[in-house]
């Protein structure tokens, strides 16, 4: 982040895009409502072949993901309370907004200003840690309801590797080194075996909840994540000798209420599998309990199409296809 030379910076990935007359639409934008320390868009995600296992064509979609796009279209200053509603839903594991880079445009001031105690980004979410973080400390944030930025889905992406089952390959892409982290080695004692992704989406929240004590004061929610994490072993007990050894480890951390809990689950996962009536009911408890989610996206998809990368999408774009416009 030293190397910025502009008043404003954004971050993407090899695989990631701008629509066309972004710089031009958002120049304009940040003129009207007189340099925010924030501007935060919906954008495209394109998914590049083979990379989704329900569409292996490339396909895109509008992601639309954020409480407060809810009957807007045209750019807004986000209120005070929708700043704090959106970072405490993020702290309480309920993610009501997209933390994708590719959404958010900083103000260069402001990256200095976050940047004072310590490196812009960091925890083993980077993007879920500043994406919440800006939004908290930002004094001026304006939201664009339409999509300007390309975040792509590749095979080198980390998003490949959670969407394929293949947790182990997303954790050494993201390369994250826990036992030399501090924050880590803090809540260690608190943490349970189970879904990598609850564990460092939590922790890059510990990290938002220390940093933000003044603005949202709320601290992450561990008795959700530790039911998450619970649910994934009870579900996953009897698939294999690494799942029971995960349960047994797990279990001699528990509390005495815990444990009731995973019994009260046992029973429903015994139901569920005899029980063909209840099925649909406990599915429905068990997706909440595991959600992320609060407020999830309400994606406009254009289906498959041939588009190699996102130059072919943005060609696709100049074109006039999708119903982008530059207006």
């Amino acid at each position: 982040m030293s190397l910025i030379e502009g008043d404003y910076v954004i971050l993407l990935g090899d695989d990631d895009g701008l629509t066309p007359d972004y710089f031009r639409r958002l120049e304009g934008v940040i003129n009207r409502f007189g340099s925010p320390d924030v501007v935060y868009t919906d954008f495209y995600q394109f998914w590049h072949a083979g990379v989704a296992p329900w569409q292996p064509a490339p396909h895109l979609l509008d992601v639309k993901h954020g409480f407060f796009f809810a009957g807007r279209t045209d750019p807004f200053s986000l209120s005070h309370a929708d700043a704090v509603r959106a970072v405490t839903g993020s702290l309480k594991l309920r993610m009501n907004f997209s933390f994708n880079s590719q959404a958010i445009m900083y103000r260069r001031e402001f990256v200095e200003q976050l940047s004072q105690d310590g490196p812009f980004f960091r925890s083993p979410f980077p993007d879920y840690h500043i994406a919440n973080k800006a939004l908290a400390k930002s004094r001026h944030t304006v939201v664009i309801p339409q999509p300007l930025a390309v975040a792509g889905v590749s095979r080198a992406s980390y998003g490949y590797a959670m969407y394929n089952d293949q947790e182990a390959k997303g954790d050494a892409f993201l390369n994250s080194a826990l036992e030399s982290d501090p924050v880590y080695l803090s809540v260690k004692s608190r943490l349970l075996p189970g879904r990598t992704y609850n564990t460092n989406y939590l922790l890059s929240m510990e990290y938002v909840s220390r940093e933000t004590q003044g603005e949202i004061g709320v601290a992450p929610d561990y008795d959700r994540y530790r039911r998450m994490q619970l649910l994934t072993l009870l579900q996953g007990r009897s698939s294999g000798p690494l799942s029971r050894k995960l349960w047994r480890e797990a279990k001699s951390r528990l509390t005495a209420a815990e444990i009731a809990w995973c019994y009260g689950v046992l029973t429903m996962i015994y139901a569920r599998n005899r029980i063909p009536n209840l099925r649909a009911r406990i599915d429905a408890i068990f997706a909440d309990i595991s959600s992320v989610t609060s407020v999830g996206p309400s994606p406009k998809h254009y289906g498959p199409n041939q588009f190699e990368n996102v130059v072919d999408l943005y060609h696709a774009f100049e074109a006039g296809q999708f119903g982008y416009s530059d207006s």
